[in-house]
């Protein structure tokens, strides 16, 4: 099993520019970890199956492709809403 700064370090290199909001996130939020943890699982599957496929991708490559784009969709609006967030709030602070 992956040692957690690991898997944050995973979701950080998938999404550039957002390492340290994933590392704060990662470690304070049970929700977004499950949600890395869900995407680094989807990303690990789908290596061994594109690796077990050779040249012809099976129909469950696909699949977990699908997954992997949904999860990194579900990732990239969590941190968008947060840094939506944190900016309202920085600005109603001034």
């Amino acid at each position: 099993m992956k040692a957690k700064p690991d898997i944050a370090a995973q979701i950080s290199s998938s999404f550039p520019g957002y390492e340290r909001l994933i590392d704060h996130a990662y470690r304070s939020d049970p929700t977004f970890r499950e949600l890395c943890d869900d995407y680094r699982k989807c990303a690990v599957a789908l290596k061994r199956w594109q690796h077990l496929d050779g040249d012809k991708p099976s129909p469950r490559t696909e699949e977990y492709s699908e997954l992997l784009a949904e999860l990194a969709e579900e990732v990239k609006e969590w941190l968008d809403a947060t840094t939506d967030d944190s900016s309202r709030l920085s600005g109603s602070e001034r």
